[in-house]
């Protein structure tokens, strides 16, 4: 792996119960099989910020191609790894919050590089939101076909019953 940072992610070393401030937020971008321009870099550090402007902290990981590794890139994705040992509740919140910066830039990102080559093809954009237990929670990706949005796993609130009932 090469990339501006090496994070060490140790998802669940943050035990604060707050929403902000406490997150590790990984973005990864690239793959075996792609090499990272500079552009696409300033991309994930465009997106970054974005996530960082809500006092989260954010590294950005870039995958090293390998050079034996050949394959065609048919979009331009992004990994997203939320670690964090808040409650569900919390977790649920986070992944919300993430997830609608992270689609506010996707559709952002799409638009600047259409109207860029109004008569050429683009790629699609997506992204995909990983849990702090490191599983996929959803896949979201913008195209000439539309939005769509594919959802892995529910992340539920917690219950603020403390009657002991359940």
């Amino acid at each position: 792996m090469t990339g501006r940072q090496r994070p060490q992610p140790a998802w669940g070393a943050c035990g604060s119960s707050n929403l902000r401030g406490v997150e590790n937020i990984v973005i990864r971008v690239g793959s075996a099989t792609e090499s990272v321009t500079p552009g696409r870099g300033a991309e994930a550090e465009e997106l970054a910020a974005l996530l960082r402007a809500d006092d989260r902290s954010v590294a950005i990981e870039e995958r090293e191609r390998i050079p034996e590794r050949y394959g065609v890139a048919w979009a331009e994705t992004v990994a997203i790894f939320i670690g964090t040992s808040a409650g569900s509740g919390l977790i649920g919140a986070m992944v919300t919050d993430v997830y609608n910066t992270a689609k506010r830039w996707a559709r952002d990102q799409w638009k600047k590089k259409t109207e860029a080559r109004p008569g050429g093809r683009v790629r699609s954009q997506s992204f995909t939101l990983y849990g702090p237990d490191g599983k996929p929670i959803l896949h979201w990706k913008i195209s000439y076909e539309g939005e769509n949005e594919e959802i892995y796993q529910e992340i539920e609130p917690e219950s603020d019953d403390d009657s002991g009932n359940g």
